[in-house]
């Protein structure tokens, strides 16, 4: 069957090109440059730049496939699902669409509704205030403790506010105390948004993954967080498989969650958990492929490829077996390993604490086992991985050359 995978820059979107060019089918995958990784991978037997955002990208999609020849179409990025359920009529008569509607993006990128369900179905969720103006911080201060992290409750509906007052949208950040807090939170009085404040929780990243049908989980793996980028919480560098035994309760929670939502397709439930406490908090729903799809296809869960045979095959899908797996991003490994060996004072979170030959131990170490896996590279599929590193270089280079230049502006001034 012909797949079209769009947004094939990342990691993630190399794995969805990986995982069904494995299972036989004919990716058509579009990135933004030729040499995107999911372009350059042998798995892929179309690659293409995509078109312009709007409709230029939807004529382009539209004339990838003839009306009655069966194909399918996927999509990575939370933008790019929300720009293709604006045409969803017009697709939807061409592909069979591998991402969720509308309506249910809906419920998961808005936090505050989000906690609603969950908390309805007996799941801890973060303690949160939302502002409507930097005077409510008076009020609410002595309900707070530091440190504190900032995240927007729904970011594609202040994107474009941010970029034309000038603001950077940040996923994350951390404030450790009322100073921090109140110098952060001002720039926002220019749009007259502000993003949630919301406590800290210890511990580190748990994530369960499922493929749902009319709210029926069909498959479910789950991973913990070993390191992150930042080291203080972020994005997963390093992390493991979790036997579907373990954290059931959780899980079924979690399920029950889903099942609440009626979701269709593939869904990430993310907690802080903390095993000292064995506490779970809810952290947010990510209603698309999440950053570590690259782990659960190496440790045997083809989200991808089981997405395809239940919607667009409508064929039975089993849980698969799955492998104990260690999965490393190398690049944000690297930074990581940087920051807490050589700038150590940038780390946001006082509790964390690293200890500086133990991690360059690990961070060697992890090369020699068995069981781990990359991100970005495969034996069987090495070209993404050279692409990879040409970019990283010569970002680089360009980055070396302003730094350059400005210090010889400098001078000369």
């Amino acid at each position: 069957m012909q797949v079209v995978v769009l947004g094939a820059d990342s990691p993630i979107g190399l794995a969805l090109v990986r995982d069904l060019g494995r299972s036989g089918h004919a990716v058509t995958a579009l990135g933004r440059k030729m040499s995107a990784l999911g372009l350059v991978s042998r798995y892929c037997q179309t690659p293409l730049k995509r078109a312009a955002d709007g409709e230029p990208l939807i004529t382009q999609l539209l004339q990838l496939t003839a009306a009655g020849q069966p194909a399918a179409l996927l999509a990575v990025s939370e933008t790019d699902i929300a720009m293709l359920n604006r045409w969803r009529s017009a697709l939807a008569e061409r592909y069979s669409l591998l991402f969720a509607d509308e309506a249910h993006m809906a419920l998961v990128l808005d936090k505050s509704v989000t906690q609603q369900y969950a908390q309805a179905v007996g799941i801890a969720t973060a303690a949160s205030w939302q502002l409507h103006s930097l005077s409510e911080l008076d009020d609410i201060a002595g309900q707070l403790q530091f440190p504190l992290i900032l995240k927007w409750a729904n970011p594609h509906q202040v994107s474009g506010l941010l970029q034309q007052a000038g603001l950077k949208l940040h996923k994350i950040r951390y404030c450790r105390d009322m100073a921090e807090l109140t110098a952060c939170l001002t720039p926002f009085q220019a749009i007259g948004h502000f993003p949630l404040i919301q406590r800290y929780y210890a511990g580190h990243g748990l994530g369960q993954f499922f493929l749902c049908r009319d709210g029926e989980a069909l498959i479910r793996f789950q991973h913990e967080r070993l390191h992150e980028w930042p080291p203080e919480g972020g994005s997963a560098s390093l992390c493991k498989t979790v036997a579907n035994d373990k954290h059931q309760d959780c899980a079924q929670r979690s399920a029950a969650l889903l099942k609440q939502l009626n979701w269709q397709g593939v869904a990430m439930v993310e907690y802080r958990y903390n095993p000292a406490t064995e506490q779970y908090v809810l952290m947010e729903i990510n209603g698309r492929f999440w950053g570590s799809t690259p782990l659960s296809l190496c440790a045997g869960a083809n989200f991808a490829s089981h997405l395809l045979q239940a919607f667009a095959l409508a064929q039975p899908v089993t849980q698969p077996h799955i492998k104990l797996r260690y999965c490393r991003y190398m690049i944000p490994e690297l930074k990581r390993l940087w920051r807490i060996l050589f700038q150590p004072g940038l780390i946001k979170d006082p509790q964390c604490r690293f200890n500086k030959p133990a991690e360059t131990v690990a961070f060697f170490a992890y090369f020699f086992h068995p069981r781990c896996r990359y991100y970005v590279f495969s034996a069987d599929d090495p070209a993404p991985f050279f692409a990879d590193i040409t970019q990283a270089l010569q970002k680089s280079v360009r980055s070396l050359s302003t730094a350059l230049r400005l210090q010889k502006l400098r001078h000369k001034g």
